[in-house]
């Protein structure tokens, strides 16, 4: 992933903002399938407005614009000092998937798979390390949400234009000094499954593949 970034002054830190690759509709399209989205939603479904009130959730016009990722790197952060990285196998949320009945086991596939993410991103830059210690870095991540895609009601136009079948991922990443502990990045971000691609017919398509860009950002924000 490119990352188009834009430098301020946050405290101690500095505050990235960057548009990723994946959000690639123009303003003025999601506008107007946003209004044809309204009108044919509340033909269809009688009014029944938003279908997800999670307050992490996307609302109407949200779902088809997602909000940037938010990266904070801390003031004189060198993470070219470092050359092995420890990835912690990922954590979530005991609610990331907003009452969606999913099992243990599916759990455990997506937290291995987010870290098997993080490890082939880092993994191209800075060697295996098997503990914490100087010269490491620790990388965790947790899982916030993790939403599964409803392949069905995106099959109909206006649910599909009103997110009612969209699944979502919000993750909350870290990479610290595996010396002394010290905070070097984070990063936080909150996606919405695409409504374009084979992704949106697919219960975890669309947030496995939302975890390979995460990866690449994350690792990305080392770079100087």
């Amino acid at each position: 992933m490119t990352l188009r970034a834009r430098w301020t002054e946050f405290g101690d830190s500095w505050r990235v903002s960057y548009a990723a690759q994946m959000r690639n509709i123009g303003h003025t399209v999601q506008t107007a399938w946003v209004c044809i989205g309204v009108t044919l939603a509340l033909s269809a479904c009688g009014g029944q407005g938003l279908l997800n009130q999670d307050p992490m959730s996307p609302n109407t016009k949200d779902s088809l614009v997602d909000p940037e990722p938010e990266i904070i790197r801390t003031q004189g952060a060198d993470f070219s000092k470092f050359n092995a990285v420890l990835v912690e196998y990922p954590t979530i949320t005991a609610d990331a998937t907003q009452g969606d009945d999913v099992d243990a086991a599916q759990l455990d596939d997506l937290r291995a798979k987010l870290q098997k993410d993080l490890e082939s991103a880092f993994f191209k830059s800075y060697a295996r390390a098997a503990a914490a210690g100087p010269n490491v870095l620790v990388v965790q991540a947790k899982i916030v949400r993790a939403v599964p895609n409803k392949p069905l009601r995106n099959i109909a136009l206006p649910s599909r234009v009103m997110g009612a079948g969209r699944g979502y991922a919000a993750v909350d990443a870290t990479i610290s000094n595996g010396a002394d502990g010290t905070l070097m990045l984070r990063f936080r971000d909150t996606d919405a499954t695409s409504r374009a691609g084979l992704e949106q017919f697919s219960t975890w398509g669309a947030i496995e593949k939302t975890f390979e860009h995460w990866a690449s950002a994350i690792e990305g924000a080392t770079e100087s």
